[in-house]
């Protein structure tokens, strides 16, 4: 078996070269159901496979791409479990009633788009269970992690639930994503393969690195991509150096960074080589330049510039304000909040305006249309003939002439029949006074997230916000590094622009300022 390590600093295209390696393997006469692509997101799993889909003809796509899959997907399958033997949100809950201890209703093993748990710490119950992955993920018990424990939580509680949370799962032949990775490595077999691919092999755990090296056994070569810098989910399990300490026949380090200029990427160096321990990477950059300043005014008037900005916080509550005010002035965007853009209710007012322009309107548009004004049997009829004329189109006359749209009465009271809809209508209404109707119709060109959410993305202006939290301050304190990391990662975003907003309490993200 040869095994190879690839290095890829942001923006350097790491996942694009994994992608031009797999394509030669297949062109070299690998047959693709020989070829696992294993990866730690689904984004990454779904690129691949659109990959191979783009210069392949799949005769039994299912079959050769089986192995395409994120680390748990494969365990589910190798396993051969169905998804009633998987535990699900209500699952959760009746556990909780059976326990007597809470759950949030939205919580699974799954992660969100920030690496959390759904509905991680939104209850005693998830909190608890949450201490059992992280310690799962690391090979430890929860015994060994006292100082993880909610600080509620007495070692009585703690074990009466990791206990019964067995028991009730016996009982009812369920199984959550811990019990799936330990499956597999008991009883499950290496993977009949030829090649291996591993992509963002920073996130793994100590418990899927296990995995890995268990599937790989018949494999003859091995591809393993990430980057050590980019490591930020310990705080939930990942192996901090699990990916830096892999052994590897080769290592290649990406050399150019294709997304940062000179400025960003020095002061991105100057956060990273604070770091104990890390691989040094000699990068060229995208060109000279690039801007990094630091707003000392009130964000809410902030102007938005470029063709895209993304705003970075380190918790989603400090976000809240910033997005109320994107919504009073009518500036679109995209991110956790009240985001209208893509809605039932933005498409049908888009249609409304576009009919009202003249514009013929598909089927399906003026049917959603149709659906907001309260006009139910045009909304069937319309249904009806677009599955029999999926590429006919309607004129505004017919739409006056068949389904009564007056054109002239106030379009927010057709698009608001509900509380929730009168506050979106509100929105929308901003956002056509701000740009008119493209602007409602066009993706936004702003973008909220988070430090862990902004991973695998980037914009032309970035505005990184250093406020946080006491337990990620305090943490920070504990583990300086990972506060490193996870600002490299913020700061890296940016191709022309870097806004470093300075705290406004003292509870702050030392290693940005």
């Amino acid at each position: 078996m040869t095994t190879t390590k690839i290095y890829g600093a942001p923006g350097t295209g790491k996942t694009t070269r994994m992608l031009d390696l797999l394509q030669r393997e297949i062109e070299g006469g690998t047959p693709l159901e020989r070829i696992a692509f294993v990866t730690h997101t689904v984004a990454a799993k779904v690129e691949a496979k659109e990959r191979i889909q783009r210069v392949l003809t799949l005769s039994n796509e299912k079959e050769q791409l089986k192995y395409f899959r994120t680390i748990h997907g494969i365990c589910y399958g190798e396993n051969d479990l169905k998804r009633d033997n998987v535990m699900q949100s209500e699952d959760y809950l009746k556990f909780g009633e059976y326990i007597g201890v809470p759950f949030s209703s939205n919580f699974t093993d799954d992660v969100d788009m920030d690496g959390l748990p759904v509905g991680y710490s939104l209850s005693g119950g998830n909190e608890i269970l949450a201490v059992r992955q992280f310690a799962a993920a690391q090979c430890l018990s929860v015994s060994e992690l006292p100082e993880e424990w909610p600080n509620w939580a007495s070692p009585k509680l703690m074990r009466q639930v990791i206990t019964k949370f067995k028991t009730w799962k016996d009982q009812h032949a369920k199984f959550d994503f811990v019990d799936m990775l330990q499956l597999y490595i008991d009883h499950g077999e290496p993977l009949d393969i030829d090649v291996l691919f591993i992509d963002e092999a920073q996130d793994l755990s100590k418990l899927q690195w296990q995995i890995v090296n268990k599937m790989m056994k018949r494999a003859k070569r091995v591809y393993i991509a990430g980057d050590d810098d980019q490591s930020i989910y310990g705080f939930i399990g990942a192996d901090r150096f699990g990916f830096l300490d892999y052994k590897a026949d080769k290592t290649e380090i990406l050399p150019i960074t294709y997304r940062l200029k000179t400025n960003i990427w020095n002061h991105a160096q100057k956060i990273i080589e604070q770091v104990s321990r890390r691989q040094y990477k000699p990068i060229e950059v995208r060109g000279e330049g690039g801007v990094i300043d630091f707003y000392n005014n009130d964000l809410l008037y902030l102007g938005i510039e470029h063709e895209s900005t993304m705003i970075i916080a380190r918790h989603h509550f400090h976000l809240q304000r910033l997005a109320q005010s994107l919504e009073v002035r009518g500036i679109p965007y995209k991110g956790r909040g009240r985001e209208v853009h893509g809605t039932d209710q933005a498409c049908a007012t888009v249609a409304y305006f576009r009919a009202r322009e003249g514009q013929p309107l598909g089927l399906r548009d003026a049917s959603r249309m149709l659906r907001f004004i309260g006009n139910k049997e045009g909304v069937k009829k319309l249904n009806r003939e677009a599955r029999d004329n999926p590429g006919r189109t309607i004129e505004k006359e017919a739409l006056s002439r068949e389904f009564n749209v007056n054109w002239e009465a106030n379009w927010r009271h057709y698009l608001s029949r509900n509380r929730t809809e009168l506050g979106r209508a509100e929105i929308i209404g901003n956002i056509l006074n701000y740009g008119g109707v493209e602007a409602l119709e066009n993706e936004p060109k702003v973008s909220l997230t988070t430090y862990h959410g902004c991973k695998g993305r980037e914009a032309d202006h970035v505005i990184c916000l250093t406020d946080c939290f006491r337990k990620a301050y305090d943490g920070a304190s504990r583990h300086p590094d990972d506060e490193l990391r996870l600002s490299y990662v913020g700061v890296t975003r940016a191709r022309e622009r870097l806004t470093i907003v300075p705290p406004t309490t003292e509870l702050w993200m030392r290693s940005m300022i």
